[in-house]
């Protein structure tokens, strides 16, 4: 849980809410360590039982897995179970058996990120931070975002049209 936070802490931007992870991402992880993780360590709740436990939609409880699978926190494992049902066929009217497939409740696997050290380390802010080697790099992009003169100069010759007063 400390990793997952500061995963989060480490990747939202200033004036922004959510990291790569986000609130809902670290509410549903705390739900899932804490009330489902089981002692032998299986985790495949219901997405019915994780709506009971956190308060979430369901929409918002796929977009924070997701998120979580993304940054390399949980590892979803499908289950699926084959069935073989007995039924009347609709073209034929006869009595057929047809194996079909269904999904049940995923099981969820805590894994370490790749990058867990790197994601957690502060960011650099200032230039001193950046390797020398870079710093050419980012002095050259910030040159290519800044307006040339010609660019100010025609924005200053510009003419703005003004409101005419007659109708």
């Amino acid at each position: 849980m400390a990793l997952a936070e500061a995963i989060e802490a480490r990747t939202r931007q200033r004036g922004r809410h959510n990291g790569s992870i986000s609130r809902i991402g670290l509410q549903l992880l705390r739900a899932m360590l804490f009330k489902f993780l089981g002692r032998d360590g299986r985790l495949f709740p219901s997405y019915d039982a994780l709506m009971r436990a956190t308060g979430l939609t369901r929409k918002s409880i796929a977009n924070a897995i997701t998120r979580l699978e993304r940054v390399g926190i949980l590892r979803v494992v499908r289950r699926v179970v084959r069935r073989s049902i007995m039924r009347r066929s609709p073209i034929t009217g006869e009595p057929e058996r047809i194996l079909t497939t269904c999904q049940t409740s995923n099981c969820y696997a805590l894994t370490k990120p790749t990058g867990g050290a790197a994601l957690c380390a502060p960011i650099a802010t200032s230039r001193s931070n950046v390797p020398p080697r870079r710093q050419g790099v980012l002095l050259d992009l910030l040159r290519a975002l800044q307006p040339s003169n010609r660019d100010t100069r025609e924005r200053q010759n510009r003419k703005i049209p003004q409101a005419s007063s007659e109708r």
